[in-house]
């Protein structure tokens, strides 16, 4: 809760398997014509309310799962393995290589699915390097969950807050409770930061790292909620989700697909590295 205020992706890790389909006919008829080709790893799910579609966001883990963002042209299930039937609906996870028009995905090629790192996520970690002598505990009875929330009430009405979140100075209490690592709270601001420091020591009595950002959290919140759908929508890219990642500072957003034209615009409209743009359908290589 304290590094990212997440819209949750729910997804379902279903394995197909199988030998790799090549489609000939698709492969020909779209060969030498100049069409780039797109790969994804991704759902595909069939019911009776729509044909075959990909999932390339948000996936309800219902049984059977419901999804669909992009419509699946030229899709055969009775040319890939490792799929799954519930009532009338199909599914199956695959790696699948086609064309894009914008609306809908033109199959080329479908094979078992592939490891996807598109949200795998870098360890948390602080920006601040560890003092001389060693990270300052000024009173470890105030270096709990209790004085986190504290702390955290004090600053984040500030205008210049930018973020919050949490390290631990023992490795092995990452994915622990407080009790199993020190824990080392990192604050965000973009200004003023001796002034944040005294403030939050009025409430936190374990190791600190207080750090400069470039954006507030107001300011990614606003580009989040009001501003990067307006731009999207005019260059006709649909986004999957959005997200705010306060350790690096950014805006993310998930997308089909986009171009340069695509990139250099949001980057003109928000500045450098104020968004992070994960599509889900990458040219092939």
């Amino acid at each position: 809760m304290f590094k990212r205020w997440v819209i949750a992706l729910l997804l379902v890790s279903l394995q197909a398997c199988g030998p790799t389909e090549v489609l000939p006919e698709t492969r020909d008829r779209h060969a030498g014509r100049g069409q780039e080709l797109y790969e994804a790893t991704a759902m595909v799910l069939e019911s009776r309310k729509h044909g075959p579609m990909l999932c390339l966001g948000t996936i309800l883990e219902s049984l059977p799962p419901q999804c669909g963002d992009v419509r699946l042209a030229n899709w055969d299930w009775d040319r890939v393995e490792g799929e799954q039937r519930l009532a009338d609906t199909i599914w199956g996870r695959y790696h699948v290589t086609g064309t894009f028009d914008g609306k809908s995905f033109t199959l080329v090629n479908a094979g078992p699915a592939q490891k996807d790192s598109t949200f795998d996520s870098d360890p948390i970690g602080t920006p601040c390097e560890e003092p001389e002598g060693g990270w300052q505990i000024t009173d470890p009875s105030r270096a709990g969950q209790a004085e986190i929330e504290a702390s955290n009430a004090a600053v984040r009405r500030d205008p210049q807050f930018a973020g919050l979140w949490i390290d631990y100075l023992d490795e092995a209490g990452d994915d622990a409770t407080e009790d199993q690592g020190e824990m080392l709270l990192n604050v965000a601001f973009t200004g003023s930061l001796d002034r944040h420091e005294q403030e939050l020591r009025e409430h936190w009595g374990g190791a600190l790292c207080v750090t400069q950002h470039d954006r507030s959290l107001e300011r990614l919140q606003q580009i989040q909620s009001k501003e990067l759908g307006q731009v999207t929508r005019k260059l006709g890219i649909q986004e999957l989700f959005t997200d705010i990642d306060v350790e690096d500072n950014v805006v993310e957003v998930g997308v089909v697909a986009i171009d340069d034209r695509g990139r250099e615009a949001i980057e003109e409209r928000f500045g450098k590295d104020a968004v992070r743009i994960l599509p889900a359908l990458e040219p092939t290589t």
